[in-house]
């Protein structure tokens, strides 16, 4: 993992709250994120620096018509960070709707 993504994400671990733990979804196009409230598999989790591995959540994604399995952390009131796949995001935590009628 990159240094500036560790900084972020250990940062990131003092905005997180459990008000954000729903199942919400972002759209753009045919893309979506979906962020859970579930914890982050282990699999995933284990890419990132101790510090934070207790707050990251589950996501998963379609970007460009593949399907990405992820987390996500919030950063700030309105930034949500998500690691799908290879990649990280950063989508205003606005765009996510609730789809699930939870």
């Amino acid at each position: 993992m990159k240094p500036a993504i560790a900084l972020i994400l250990a940062a990131s671990a003092a905005f997180f709250t459990p008000a954000h733990a729903d199942a919400m979804v972002a759209r753009e196009g045919k893309n979506s994120v979906t962020i859970l409230g579930t914890a982050c598999p282990a699999a995933v989790a284990k890419r990132f620096p101790d510090e934070v591995k207790d707050r990251l959540r589950q996501a998963y994604a379609t970007i460009g018509g593949k399907h990405l399995k992820g987390c996500w952390l919030l950063i700030s009131a309105d930034v949500v960070v998500a690691l799908l796949g290879d990649e990280l995001y950063e989508i205003p935590a606005g765009a996510f709707k609730n789809e699930f009628g939870v």
